[in-house]
């Protein structure tokens, strides 16, 4: 949500503070707002880069606005445990509570409670701290609700 944030801020000239957090290295180029406009106007390719993820970032975040005002957190969590379990069946699923929770868009305590509730109907079971699908049928069954 933060690209389109400062996207937007920097085609309205609005101030916007911003910060990054990477995984790996990486290189970084800041742009001074004059710079950012200078080459909008200039460069075609440029404009139809900055505006197509614009696009795509406003339609990620609509869909995901829709899902949260569709799906219960179950469903929610549900189809992230069986998304996640497509990568390696049969194994525990490499996800913390607050990686899913923040997936989900809810907070960590609700997913940890969500998945007692999971594990205690027998549908995942907990592997340190983990968790392991069991019944994945059943889980798809909560994605029906």
């Amino acid at each position: 949500m933060r690209l389109q944030l400062t996207t937007s801020c920097l085609i309205s000239g609005d101030n916007y503070s911003a910060q990054a957090i990477t995984d790996t290295e990486v290189d970084i180029r800041l742009l001074p707002k004059r710079e950012f406009s200078d080459m909008l106007a200039e460069y075609p390719s440029f404009r139809q880069f900055v505006f197509d993820g614009f696009s795509d970032r406003l339609s990620a975040m609509m869909q995901r606005t829709n899902e949260l005002a569709t799906y219960s957190i179950d469903q929610r969590l549900a189809s992230a445990l069986l998304a996640r379990n497509g990568f390696n069946p049969n194994s525990p699923l490499h996800i913390t509570h607050e990686e899913l929770a923040v997936e989900i868009g809810t907070a960590r305590e609700v997913v940890s409670r969500r998945l007692k509730v999971f594990e205690k109907n027998g549908l995942i079971r907990k592997n340190r701290m983990h968790p392991e699908i069991l019944e994945e049928h059943l889980l798809e069954q909560k994605l029906a609700k």
